[in-house]
């Protein structure tokens, strides 16, 4: 881990997450987690995932929570463990693709979305892993996400 012009190692058994980066039309923002007082940090996490008037919305939620839980000043936070109001994208459309399924047209719907292939033992939830959020909007808006529209962090 580099912190200004000192290698330090890392700590055995943590993983740093360094950036987290959130978009706000017209500007993006990353904020390194590191460079933030466990103090300040903690805290405001706490809040912003445990406030029920707060919708946090995202996609493959809980490989984000995963990766923010391995924080070094975000472990033991609480509310990355059990968010409030949290809703993942991924599981909405996982959830519409296995209804879809139980439908005798359902190969020809999924294959118009670029979702076919429910042969043999393939789960939903398998075939989906594999998409990221600017290919589930190409398939169904037409326009793949620019980057600064997805939103994601950086371990």
């Amino acid at each position: 881990m580099v912190e200004g012009n000192n290698l330090k190692p890392k700590e055995e058994g943590v993983k740093k997450v360094a950036k987290v980066d959130g978009v706000k039309k017209p500007e993006s923002y990353i904020v390194d987690l590191d460079c933030v007082s466990r103090n300040t940090l903690r805290p405001f996490v706490q809040m912003l995932f445990s406030h029920p008037k707060i919708l946090k919305l995202g996609f493959k939620f809980e490989h984000d929570l995963a990766e923010l839980r391995k924080a070094v000043s975000l472990i033991g936070c609480g509310s990355l463990r059990d968010p409030i109001n949290l809703s993942c994208i991924l599981l909405m459309i996982e959830v519409l693709m296995e209804e879809t399924e139980k439908v005798s047209y359902a190969p020809e719907i999924l294959a118009e979305f670029g979702m076919g292939d429910n042969s043999g033992d393939v789960t939903v939830a398998s075939r989906l892993d594999r998409r990221s959020m600017s290919s589930f909007c190409e398939s169904l808006l037409g326009l793949p996400l620019e980057n600064r529209e997805n939103s994601a962090q950086y371990g």
